[in-house]
């Protein structure tokens, strides 16, 4: 074999391994790691964000947000809502015991958030409790896929792929040793047939 043909089923090789550990690792995450798949439904975060979009969440604990981050949040009314945050609120309430001694501290977290296409701030406070996570990563336009249906691809996916790969490795690995076996033989009846 070539060099240039070694090193092209290299690469090939490890284009395909990267893609299917990619799969995996995205597919793994948002079974069992409470990341979430989500489908952009407004315009308010545009140009960042457009309707249509697919945008993976990360789970984060309120006191790891920070300004400039988009985070998913729960309004009072229990409406997700993907805003980025402008303002952070530390709230602390120190606990005291009979003596007057502290004995525990308080920390909440509140966030002033806003849409990057809307021209002020919402009017809600958004307690940290309420934050489900922040912004991983998004795919334009892959939103019109239903989240479970994404996640049903991504695994089959993933499936086909490792299994086109074993199929390619046992090839080579057969047809090689096929490969063999027919140059053996036919050496073999070479040098019988001068004997």
């Amino acid at each position: 074999m070539s060099f240039v043909r070694r090193l092209v089923v290299g690469l090939g090789g490890l284009v395909f391994g990267l893609a299917i550990g990619l799969l995996i690792l995205v597919a793994i995450m948002i079974q069992f790691l409470d990341y979430q798949l989500v489908r952009v439904d407004s315009d308010s975060m545009e140009p960042a964000f457009e309707r249509g979009d697919l945008v993976a969440i990360q789970p984060v604990s309120a006191e790891n947000v920070e300004d400039g981050d988009v985070i998913l949040f729960r309004t009072e009314v229990g409406a997700s809502v993907m805003h980025r945050v402008v303002g952070r609120n530390e709230i602390v309430t120190n606990v005291q015991n009979q003596e007057g001694e502290i004995i525990d501290r308080v920390t909440e977290y509140q966030f002033v958030t806003q849409g990057d296409a809307n021209p002020s701030p919402d009017a809600e406070r958004i307690p940290g409790q309420n934050v489900q996570g922040k912004v991983w990563f998004s795919v334009p336009l892959l939103g019109g896929a239903d989240t479970f249906s994404l996640q049903f691809f991504l695994l089959l996916m993933a499936g086909v792929i490792i299994l086109a790969w074993i199929s390619y490795e046992g090839y080579r690995f057969f047809g090689r040793r096929e490969q063999k076996g027919n140059a053996s033989e036919s050496n073999g009846t070479s040098t019988n047939e001068q004997g």
